[in-house]
């Protein structure tokens, strides 16, 4: 008993010592990098996994060259949650998230 606790302290612990910051990476090269306002969600239709397809305003590119509009498919109840209005600091690869972080 004195175990489980101690282990559930310590997953505690570590819970809330992440912070609120929202992200998703992947350890892979990313060639589009930029910063950019969530302006659409739309849910996609999928035999496995509900999806949105989200749409950004790129406010700035950091990497490569990025139109001023992009899209893209996302996990709806993946680990970062796209919101309407919100900023984020993207990293792509071939349309595919390397990284995506809320800017808070």
């Amino acid at each position: 008993m004195r175990t489980v606790l101690l282990l559930s302290l310590i997953i505690v612990t570590i819970f809330i010592s992440t912070g609120s910051h929202a992200f998703s990476t992947v350890n892979v090269a990313c060639p589009v990098k930029f910063k950019g306002k969530v302006t659409g969600l739309k849910e996609q239709f999928s035999t496995f996994f509900p999806k949105n397809e989200v749409t950004f305003d790129v406010e700035e590119n950091i990497k490569g060259d990025s139109p001023n509009i992009i899209k893209i498919s996302v996990v709806k109840d993946g680990p970062v949650k796209f919101e309407k209005g919100k900023e984020f600091f993207v990293e792509l690869n071939n349309g595919y998230i390397c990284k995506a972080e809320e800017i808070i």
